[in-house]
C-alpha cells in the first residue's frame, strides 16, 4: 500500500462510527475514525505502529467500501480525478462528488452543512438534483448563485 495514499470515509463508513457499529473489530473501528480524508496511509502506519495491522484493516474498510482513495498515492488529488472527467448535470452522485459539495456546503452554512448533506443525499441521485437540493438551504439567490460557482470551479 502507497504511505502517500489518503482515505475519506463513505457514508457507509460515517454511519458505522455514528451508530458504533460491533461488525468492526476494536482496531478497524480506530482506524476508521483516524481516516478524515487528510492522513496518509503512512501517518496512520506510524501511529499504529506495533497495535494494529493497519494494512490489513485499511484493505478490509476498503473492500466493504467503509472508505475510498480519496487521493492516490500518485499525489493526484480528489478534484484532479474528478477533472479528468466531464462534470455536467447529469454527472451520478459519487463518494468523490459528495465529499466536493459538502465541503464547499460547508464554507457557506457551516457545521449544519455536514447534516443537511446527510438529509440531502438519499433522495438525490445527479450532481444536479444535489446542488438543486443544497441550494434550497441557502438564505438567497446570490449564495446559491456563489455555491455552483464555486463547485464548478473545483470540479
Amino acid at each position: 500500500m502507497d504511505r502517500n495514499s489518503v482515505f475519506s470515509k463513505t457514508s457507509k463508513g460515517k454511519a458505522a462510527i455514528n451508530n458504533k457499529d460491533r461488525a468492526l473489530s476494536i482496531d478497524a473501528r480506530r482506524i476508521l475514525i483516524m481516516v478524515n480524508g487528510i492522513r496518509t496511509t503512512g501517518e496512520l502506519l506510524d501511529q499504529f505502529s506495533g497495535h494494529a495491522d493497519v494494512e490489513t484493516h485499511l484493505q478490509i474498510l476498503l473492500s466493504e467500501e467503509f472508505i475510498f482513495e480519496s487521493i492516490p498515492g500518485s499525489g493526484k488529488g480528489t478534484a484532479g480525478t474528478l477533472a479528468s472527467k466531464p462534470i455536467d448535470s447529469n454527472t451520478p452522485l459519487s463518494e468523490p462528488l459528495m465529499q466536493l459539495l459538502e465541503k464547499e456546503f460547508i464554507e457557506f452554512m457551516g457545521p449544519m452543512g455536514s447534516l443537511i448533506c446527510e438529509e440531502v443525499w438519499p433522495g438525490v441521485a445527479t450532481m444536479e438534483e444535489a446542488m438543486e437540493a443544497l441550494c434550497r438551504h441557502l438564505d438567497s439567490p446570490e449564495q446559491a448563485k456563489a455555491f455552483r460557482t464555486n463547485v464548478m470551479k473545483t470540479t
